[in-house]
């Protein structure tokens, strides 16, 4: 039988070689996505939860305070769904006029299915995207308001 192997955009040109020496006399198939979502952004490692809370409250007061036309967009992935359902139902409460999406492995499956069939739709009257980790591969927006911050908050 044909296999079709599929890797995501780590693939190197070494895991390439080796698979084609490890199926060597067998048919097979290798589709390589190259899709690089952050390939020319610089990111900062902050050292700790506090200092990326402390950073996207300081956003949120910011954009808040300005017309959306105005804002900038943030996204937002947290490795647990307790950890962004907290954040967002804070910053929700402080701040009401930010528009906010969230999605996590629970979220309602209707919704995610339309959002993100068209996330440059979806999300181009968002402030900010937040999401679980689980749900950040194959999503690609090119929104230009939300290409400067984003945060990753993991706890460990």
């Amino acid at each position: 039988a044909r296999r079709i192997i599929v890797m995501d955009n780590d693939l190197t040109d070494l895991n390439i070689e080796w698979i084609k020496a490890l199926r060597k006399d067998k048919p097979f198939s290798i589709i390589h996505n190259t899709y690089q979502p952050q390939k020319g952004k610089t990111f900062r490692l902050a050292p700790n939860k506090k200092t990326v809370l402390t950073e996207l409250w300081d956003w949120a007061k910011q954009m808040s305070s300005l017309p959306f036309e105005n804002r900038t967009s943030a996204s937002l992935i947290c490795h647990l769904r307790k950890d962004v359902q907290g954040i967002i139902r804070a910053l929700n409460t402080n701040f009401p006029e930010l528009r906010i999406k969230k999605y996590h492995g629970k979220s309602d499956p209707v919704e995610k299915a339309h959002d993100f069939s068209n996330v440059e739709e979806s999300w181009k009257d968002v402030d900010l995207v937040a999401y679980t980790s689980t749900l950040k591969i194959g999503v690609s927006c090119t929104n230009p308001k939300l290409n400067e911050h984003s945060a990753s908050l993991t706890v460990i």
